[in-house]
């Protein structure tokens, strides 16, 4: 029998997977950019002004739940039109306190954000450029910490749905380290810097309807490393999502199934490579809020159950994260998450 922690780290590292591509498949949707504010992108209901989320280790303990030192707290500030304003993160174990603070220009985008050590030096930046139609065009962060930048490139079609995305990043010590986005990222590709940019490209099609089907990783000399695929039902809900190599083979497949109300209810992933099978099942309240949310690998008896409670206006106010192997009654509390809301 393997052990309790030998199953836990399998399962967070393929859980990875199956949620980078989860979170690809849910955000398919026609989201232009500058048409959501950043409530709306972090799921939040109301006029919310702070959000306080404060984070705890979770205590093993079999049979029983229990907490809790706290790890970290994040709050995070809103103007009246519901975008960020202002950041900080207090880490418990070491003290450390940063600040982020966010600049936008009179369109209400998004144009540098700043994040500050708390002796007030800056440790990295995000400037952004967006073009007459307010869609961004490039970003680019710069680590002062780790002498590193991003920079990233958008292009889109005439509907104003992105149809590329270049990426470069660059690090001290004479590398560029460049990553691929998605589910079949394994390792960083690795590259010595001889004076050229390396990039990555991403390119997106979309069917008539305006739903993503399909993106398509490439490396700086044009070689294909992956793509992902995605098919929709009539109501323009995703149904299948797949993941292939470079070399076309399928790595990953998911299918979704949908509740008369159009929530996820059920969700299948499978890797054809390893034949590892991932379920996940979802529980919601009348209101349509999630209340469960189940993960389970069949080939280790093992997964995760996420339970969240809410506030009167529909935002969570607790987020309990635990972990099981072989049977519900061995489990694990790997974190519990609990907010504190603030309304205009």
């Amino acid at each position: 029998m393997k052990s309790f922690h030998a199953v836990f780290s399998k399962t967070q590292a393929n859980l990875a997977i199956f949620c980078c591509l989860a979170m690809v498949s849910c955000n398919q949707q026609k989201d232009f950019p500058g048409t959501r504010s950043d409530l709306e992108k972090l799921g939040l209901k109301g006029k919310v002004k702070s959000l306080t989320e404060t984070t705890y280790k979770g205590v093993r303990s079999m049979g029983e739940n229990s907490q809790r030192d706290p790890e970290i707290r994040e709050s995070v500030f809103f103007n009246e039109k519901g975008n960020i304003t202002g950041k900080i993160y207090h880490f418990y174990s070491s003290g450390f306190t940063s600040r982020t603070t966010c600049e936008y220009d009179r369109n209400g985008n998004l144009t540098e954000e700043k994040i500050l050590n708390d002796k007030g030096e800056e440790l990295q930046r995000t400037t952004c450029w967006y073009d007459e139609k307010g869609r961004i065009t490039e970003r680019i962060k710069t680590d002062f910490k780790m002498i590193s930048q991003n920079i990233e490139v958008f292009r889109y079609d005439e509907n104003g749905r992105e149809t590329e995305r270049k990426n470069r990043e660059y690090r001290a010590g004479g590398r560029i380290i460049t990553y691929v986005p998605g589910p079949a990222e394994q390792k960083p590709e690795v590259q010595r810097d001889e004076g050229k940019d390396v990039w990555i490209t991403v390119t997106s099609g979309y069917d008539d309807k305006g739903n993503k089907t399909e993106e398509k990783y490439y490396s700086s000399d044009g070689r294909l490393r992956s793509r992902d695929t995605f098919r929709y039902d009539d109501k323009g809900r995703i149904i299948e999502a797949s993941s292939y190599n470079s070399d076309d083979i399928l790595r990953w497949v998911s299918s979704f199934k949908y509740d008369s109300n159009g929530n996820l209810l059920e969700k299948w992933g499978g890797d054809s490579l390893s034949g590892l099978r991932l379920e996940r099942s979802c529980s919601y309240d009348n209101m349509g809020n999630i209340i469960r949310d189940v993960y389970y690998y069949q080939k280790w008896q093992s997964g995760t159950d996420m339970n969240y409670t809410y506030d009167a206006d529909g935002n969570w106010i607790t987020k309990t994260l635990n972990f099981f192997s072989e049977t519900p009654e061995n489990i694990y509390t790997v974190s519990v998450k609990e907010r504190a809301i603030e309304y205009y």
